[in-house]
This record gives C-alpha cells, sequence and structure tokens, in this order.
C-alpha cells in the first residue's frame, strides 16, 4: 500500500521502522500520506480504505487484536469487489454522462434547423 519497506536503511545500518509512523497516519485519518502515489490513481477509494482498514489490524501490537488469516483473505475480497464494482460504476457512469451530453447536442442540433 505504501510501496515502501517497512524500515529504512542507510549505509547499510537500520535507520528506522516506519510501521508506528504508518499506524499513526491511519488513525490520524491521513492516509493520503503514506499511499503510494502510483496506486492513488488506479484504486477506488472505498476499495483502498476497505484495504488500509484490514492491513492496520495487521499492524496492532498486541497479537491478540491482529485478525486472522482467514479474516484478512475476506476482507481482501471485499476490497476487491469494492475496486471491480465501483470501477464498472464509474465507467457506466462517464458512458451515461456521455451519452446524454451526445443526446442533448442532438436536440439542439433539431431545434436550431
Amino acid at each position: 500500500m505504501c510501496g515502501r519497506l517497512c524500515c529504512e536503511y542507510h549505509n547499510g545500518q537500520l535507520n528506522g521502522i516506519l510501521v508506528p509512523e504508518w499506524r499513526k497516519c491511519y488513525d490520524d485519518q491521513k492516509l493520503d500520506d503514506i499511499i503510494f502515489q502510483d496506486l492513488k490513481g488506479k484504486m477506488v477509494w472505498e476499495s483502498l480504505t476497505t484495504f488500509a482498514a484490514i492491513a492496520r489490524r495487521c499492524l496492532s501490537r498486541d497479537p491478540k487484536d491482529r485478525p486472522k488469516m482467514d479474516e484478512i483473505v475476506k476482507e481482501l475480497l471485499v476490497a476487491l469487489e469494492k475496486q471491480t464494482v465501483l470501477k464498472i460504476s464509474k465507467v457506466n457512469k462517464r458512458r451515461f454522462k456521455t451519452a446524454m451530453f451526445a443526446a442533448e447536442v442532438a436536440i439542439i442540433g433539431f431545434f436550431l434547423k
């Protein structure tokens, strides 16, 4: 989701772990600050937030608060479904707007004759 390693290295030395920063960004509702730029334009926001929610639970300090693998898979499938359905919906909405525009132009053209 972030497109980075979970830690930073500088000159072969571990410089810092990014997981606490990611948790804070999610908790402060600042996902936009950590999302990989190339991902932003390709993902439907609702899908991304579903994905982020399960990812955030995986980052819990207490292992008891982390989801089981079957729950992770279910949530990832929900995120995928949202991505697919909403992306198709947006394409159809664009086609509808284009068709409506074409119809309006045709009607205006008819009355201008």
